[in-house]
């Protein structure tokens, strides 16, 4: 009996082993065309499933919209009534300050008088806000449309130039190991001191991420100008310089002064049309009069 057992356990197992096997073959029979079938019948599911939610919530807008135009209506209603009614009470009361007047009280006049005024007050209160309700009915707010494409959402959100620069690289958005880097790069083009928007700045993104390779030149830490003269402004002289005593001018220095202008320095020395030794000169002079630091 032990026996029997033992063999119809294996025959189990050896059933099983068979439907493992279908199973495998089953799959591996299926064709090419067949995967790719079945891949577009995927896409179109989800095609399909996303636009139907699009339209759901396209239609869950436009019935809020609505709602919202007819509490509008509701209100204008209610408004066109109270100035209705205080304007028949406005009638009343003049009719009723005439009387007074005429009789003599003018105690009773006084009071109708100021019951006028703040009546007055309320109707143009209520005229008001009838106009403006008016004019919102008149030009609704349509809901500005979702946009489903990522990279015009992130740029719908920046300057015109950063929106054209994220189009121009979408997979800065569509790639989220990209986006990283870019949110890095503008980080340290911002702890560099470039300017958002501006030529350098996105120079320097795109060296960053590899865009644009980064200019074979001596990077430039500034320029030393040799001052041998007195550090002070150049000023024009009409009569040649007298000879030297035995002892230095007051104010001139007997040693050579070294002073270190940056790239900005030199720029700013070309823009007022003088040389970097007198640009030099004029900028110690006014260390030492303490107007600069």
């Amino acid at each position: 009996m032990e026996q029997a057992d033992d063999n119809i356990t294996v025959l189990d197992d050896a059933t099983e082993e068979n439907k493992t096997e279908t199973k495998v073959a089953d799959n591996d029979s299926q064709t090419p065309e067949e995967g790719i079938a079945e891949l577009k019948s995927r896409l179109e599911m989800e095609k399909k499933l996303r636009f139907e939610a699009e339209t759901r919530a396209q239609q869950a807008q436009q019935t809020a919209t609505r709602a919202a135009a007819e509490v509008q209506d509701s209100n204008l209603h209610l408004i066109t009534g109270a100035i209705d009614k205080i304007k028949r009470e406005s009638d009343y009361l003049k009719s009723n300050f005439r009387e007074a007047m005429t009789a003599g009280d003018y105690d009773t006049a006084a009071q109708i008088q100021e019951t006028m005024s703040l009546n007055a007050a309320k109707l143009l209160q209520l005229q008001n806000g009838k106009s403006a309700l008016e004019e919102k009915l008149a030009n609704p707010q349509s809901a500005a449309p979702q946009i489903s494409d990522p990279v015009e959402r992130v740029a719908s959100t920046l300057s015109p130039r950063s929106a054209a620069w994220i189009r121009s690289h979408p997979q800065c958005i569509t790639d989220q190991r990209m986006y990283q880097k870019m949110v890095g790069a503008h980080n340290i083009a911002m702890a560099d001191g470039h300017i958002v928007d501006s030529d350098s700045y996105f120079d320097a993104i795109e060296h960053q991420l590899g865009f644009k390779r980064a200019p074979q030149t001596h990077v430039d830490d500034g320029e030393d100008v040799n001052l041998s003269a007195a550090a002070a402004p150049v000023q024009k002289r009409t009569a040649p310089a007298a000879a030297p005593t035995t002892r230095t001018a007051a104010g001139t220095p007997s040693k050579s002064q070294v002073v270190r202008l940056s790239a900005e320095m030199r720029e700013m020395a070309s823009m007022m049309g003088m040389s970097p030794e007198d640009y030099a000169k004029n900028m110690v002079a006014l260390k030492r009069e303490g107007k600069i630091n």
